[in-house]
């Protein structure tokens, strides 16, 4: 591999880990924004706090499944655009669906 491909192809992971790092912060910090207005979104939506809490627990599971799912869904797309064969690419997505 020439050196200018090498460097390309740091730059586009850097983009990647760059971009995946700047979506798990704003999703974190989403989810720590709602527990300090809970006492607000409680009394706008004419329910308990305990009850507003509960969308915050639904929010995070949300996210706690989803994530690996959208992760998955990602990855297989990942594999196959860096294999170098069509070939790579099935044994890749074999071995991971197991």
């Amino acid at each position: 591999m020439s050196t200018q491909a090498s460097s390309r192809g740091s730059r586009r992971s850097n983009r990647v880990l760059g971009t995946l790092f700047l979506g798990m912060f704003v999703m974190g910090g989403s989810e720590l924004l709602v527990v300090g207005v809970l006492d607000v979104m409680a009394g706008d939506l004419d329910v308990s706090a305990s009850t507003a809490g509960a969308l915050v627990t639904v929010y995070a599971l949300g996210l706690a499944f989803g994530r690996p799912l959208l992760t998955a869904l990602t990855m297989r797309g990942w594999t196959s655009a860096t294999s170098s064969s069509p070939r790579s690419s099935c044994s890749s997505w074999a071995t991971w669906s197991r």
